[in-house]
């Protein structure tokens, strides 16, 4: 058997646990709870990435190009050499365009503003915007965050799965190593079962008075042994630290 390439997350304890990384080509999914560090989590990754000389692109639904650099500053991370080297694209698609029109009558369902009735209509493109992402890449890593929204456009589960595997398809085809950020959520679950790997942040209540602790586990990674540990895991300065198997947990 080959020897399988791995690409490093540049969490050292989330490495550790990875025997190493995450193996190259594979598509990872990440979930977890609001506020639990997943997007610090994705740009600590695209940041290892990238010093490993690989080139990526970032998709992002919810927050701004302008915003993920000032974020990344704040821990450091200088993302702007990057892709002034063109190695690196932060690319916004916003799931979803919301357009007001007056009515010309007053409909009993309508909002008013400053007495003129209104129909609000919210319109998306991005189920067909996202593959077209994807097939115009030609980089090693493609990060999406967050692929919620994608799930949430799709009228069931039926094309929920199909439109998965359809996104994954092009990352497998172009070899690139994908990583996506999913919030948690037991409805979707169709792109944790199609991953090769699934990494889950969780927030566990210690005490009655709402007292928690956040904790990362591998829940599943094919082709490679790892670690069945849950850690504790904080967000500090530098980014994500993960508390080794012999400290508080």
């Amino acid at each position: 058997m080959r020897e399988i390439q791995r690409i490093k997350t540049g969490i050292d304890g989330l490495d550790e646990m990875l025997n190493s990384g995450i193996p190259k080509g594979h598509i990872v999914t990440l979930t977890g709870p609001t506020g639990g560090g997943k997007t610090t989590v994705a740009l600590q990754f695209t940041l290892s990435c990238l010093q490993q000389d690989l080139s990526c692109i970032y998709i992002t639904t919810s927050q701004s190009p302008e915003y993920l650099i000032q974020m990344g500053n704040m821990f450091g991370w200088d993302f702007e050499k990057y892709m002034q080297s063109n190695q690196l694209e932060f690319k916004f698609i916003l799931p979803v365009k919301i357009a007001s029109t007056p009515t010309r009558r007053d409909l009993s369902y309508s909002r008013h503003i400053n007495g003129i009735p209104y129909t609000i209509e919210v319109t998306s493109d991005y189920l067909a915007r996202l593959p077209a992402a994807l097939m115009e890449s030609s980089v090693d890593v493609i990060v999406i965050d967050s692929i919620t929204e994608f799930l949430l456009l799709c009228a069931d589960e039926v094309e929920r799965r199909g439109r998965v595997i359809h996104i994954m398809n092009i990352m497998k085809e172009k070899d690139s190593t994908g990583f996506i950020v999913k919030e948690e959520s037991k409805e979707f679950s169709s792109v944790e079962l199609l991953s090769d790997g699934v990494i889950k942040l969780e927030r566990l209540v210690l005490t009655e008075k709402g007292e928690s602790v956040n904790v990362m586990r591998i829940v599943k990674m094919r082709l490679t042994d790892h670690s069945k540990d849950i850690r504790e895991y904080k967000i500090t300065s530098e980014g994500i630290k993960i508390f080794s198997k012999f400290g508080i947990i």
